[in-house]
């Protein structure tokens, strides 16, 4: 099979922070094992703000004595709020990280691996070299290392090529040794 070329078309937020979602939702029992030095764990920081924010929607609760369930209710609303919109904030301001690397032109998917096209040139990733595929929605997460992924936005496969051929490349094995985990 001829390699297919993809142009490198970015997420927009939306789709940014569904495709993260969606991530988080599916943890990966193999990703979940490794140890991780216990201050750099996002979700204890994430449970702690939640817990303040609990604490202080019930210790303003207490001071401002609002009338009535309706009040309470009201009270705990605007806290659930200001939790949300601070999640939201969060997703923004690492989908702005994200757009600040650089973006690479395009993508050629062969049987060999992964040619990035780049604006110094092509760099070529053999499949091998990879440590982890996901797809998710239309779009086809593939990992050189723990902390980057590309994004190849399969709506985008030219004609004559149907998704379905791109899956078969990056499942395709010649050489040997260790392969990318294809996680669903």
């Amino acid at each position: 099979m001829s390699p297919i070329h993809l142009p490198a078309t970015p997420p927009t937020f939306p789709e940014y922070q569904q495709i993260h979602q969606a991530q988080e939702r599916r943890r990966y029992p193999e990703l979940a094992n490794q140890q991780k030095p216990a201050t750099s764990d996002p979700w204890k920081r994430k449970m702690a703000l939640w817990l303040g924010l609990l604490g202080a929607a019930v210790g303003g609760s207490v001071a401002l004595k609002p009338k009535g369930w309706f009040g309470n209710v009201l009270f705990f609303s605007l806290f659930t709020g200001l939790g949300l919109l601070y999640q939201w904030w969060e997703y923004r301001r690492a989908f702005r990280e994200f757009r600040a690397q650089p973006r690479p032109l395009s993508f050629r998917v062969s049987e060999t691996g992964l040619a990035v096209q780049w604006p110094q040139g092509w760099q070529r990733l053999p499949w091998h070299s990879l440590t982890r595929v996901q797809q998710v929605g239309d779009w086809l997460l593939l990992y050189p290392g723990p902390d980057f992924a590309y994004y190849l936005d399969l709506r985008r496969v030219p004609e004559p090529y149907t998704v379905v051929d791109v899956l078969a490349l990056v499942g395709y094995r010649t050489e040997s040794g260790p392969a990318a985990t294809f996680a669903s």
